[in-house]
């Protein structure tokens, strides 16, 4: 009896666990949010970044250059549709579109301008998303989910164990009478 009560409440967890994953997933208005890929080993370099539409965004550029001679280095970037990025000092300003959202890839160059070839960084991803999307963008809000699924199961576990010890020492079985079970 206790194995089928622990499984139908394994099911009900787990169900419970699907439909908070996908709140909101399922709306009729689907033009206002965006699939956000998973991380690639491909973006390894300078990381995917990630803000909310309407807003700027910025970058510090001299985290991910570096002068051998230790002068001061230039920056620039590929050009892209609907972002448009600005240079102070080494930080990057990404300024998107009124009212976009989407992602554009960016390729960022630095040069200390003394004839050599300029720096390429890795093809960084610019996503700007729906403000209600942010979160789940950078928090890695699904994968967490299913820390409190698994420790749901293990207090889950626990608790039918509890009671089956109570049970049975409640009950004035002897151990002998429990081993013949």
């Amino acid at each position: 009896m206790w194995v089928a009560i622990a499984i139908i409440l394994l099911l009900l967890i787990g169900f419970v666990a699907y439909k908070i994953m996908n709140v909101g997933t399922a709306t009729e208005e689907t033009t206002d949010k965006i699939t956000i890929p998973a991380l690639s080993e491909d973006e390894a370099g300078i990381p995917r970044q990630v803000w909310a539409k309407d807003t700027v965004r910025t970058l510090d550029l001299t985290q991910y250059f570096e002068d051998p001679d230790g002068d001061r280095l230039g920056y620039g970037a590929s050009s892209m549709d609907h972002i448009v990025i600005s240079f102070n000092d080494g930080i990057a300003t990404f300024t998107p579109e009124q009212g976009w959202i989407g992602q554009e890839f960016v390729t960022f160059t630095a040069d200390d301008g003394k004839g050599n070839e300029p720096v390429e960084s890795n093809k960084v991803r610019l996503l700007v998303v729906p403000p209600e999307q942010l979160d789940e963008a950078t928090s890695g809000q699904k994968t967490s989910l299913w820390y409190f699924v698994i420790a749901g199961i293990v207090i889950l576990l626990l608790v039918i164990t509890a009671i089956e010890y109570a049970r049975r020492h409640n009950s004035g079985e002897t151990e002998e009478e429990q081993k013949t079970e």
